[in-house]
């Protein structure tokens, strides 16, 4: 049999039109599953430190000439504090997804990050999902303005989505009563930076740090999980995002416990 390859046939513009709408699903799958058998990054202090009770003492100067436009691939703070968690929770209405929360990190203490700029410090926070292009850079002045002393909680939270649904929203919520002062009502500690959303594709695994500000020796927070949607509203209140939570648990930092909220 005489095969003409210069002949267009109603088969090979069918052959044509398959490949073209099967291979872009085909590398959607493939970069999938060699983004989890890479495994995740290792969300750790920085390792170029030692630490005594909470305390991380840098092995070197902090040379702004010693130091490298390298991207770190653990936190990059003075002080840090990390509570393994190891809580699971999930949602009715989100069947077939498991949230993992790994570590519940308490960090201040900033740094010089050339990264983030050659003239400033800051605190340094890497994606665990991407640690060559992204990370988080906040700056000194974000957390000493008007006199605060404040510093971050870095929640590592895995998302297991095996649904067809893409899920993506807002999950998480710290409160905290404050330690100092007259004031004793509970403040909702706000998130820096401002995710308006976070989630995960269908059928795919996908962990995120979430980030929330309050004073630097808060020993005690509230840790709280719901469904708190995309974006903050101009309605939302410490009041309306207490009625959205599910439950969640008490981390001390002091003690580097986790315990479930009493009810």
């Amino acid at each position: 049999m005489n095969i003409d390859w210069r002949h267009v046939t109603w088969y090979s513009k069918l052959i044509a039109m398959g490949l073209f709408i099967a291979l872009p699903f085909i590398g959607f799958w493939l970069g999938i599953k060699y983004d989890s058998l890479r495994g995740p990054l290792e969300f750790s202090p920085d390792k170029n430190a030692s630490s005594e009770n909470g305390q991380t003492i840098p092995t070197s100067t902090n040379n702004i000439g010693q130091l490298t436009l390298e991207r770190p691939k653990s936190i990059v703070a003075g002080t840090i504090i990390s509570v393994d968690a190891n809580k699971e929770f999930t949602f009715k209405n989100m069947p077939g997804v498991t949230f993992r929360i790994k570590t519940i990190s308490r960090i201040s203490g900033v740094k010089k990050v050339p990264l983030c700029a050659a003239t400033g410090q800051f605190l340094y926070i890497p994606n665990p999902n991407d640690p060559i292009t992204t990370g988080t850079c906040v700056g000194e002045k974000s957390l000493t303005g008007n006199g605060a002393n404040l510093g971050l909680v870095a929640v590592d939270l895995e998302i297991d989505n095996q649904s067809n649904t893409y899920v993506n929203s807002r999950f998480l919520q710290i409160f905290y009563n404050p330690q100092g002062g007259d004031d004793v009502e509970s403040k909702l500690a706000p998130a820096n930076p401002n995710l308006p959303a976070y989630g995960t594709l269908p059928h795919s695994t996908r962990r995120t740090v979430v980030t929330f500000m309050l004073p630097v020796d808060q020993e005690q927070i509230q840790l709280v999980y719901g469904d708190y949607g995309k974006d903050i509203g101009l309605s939302e209140t410490q009041e309306s995002l207490l009625e959205k939570s599910v439950s969640g648990w008490i981390v001390n930092f002091t003690q580097k416990t986790v315990s479930d909220i009493p009810g």
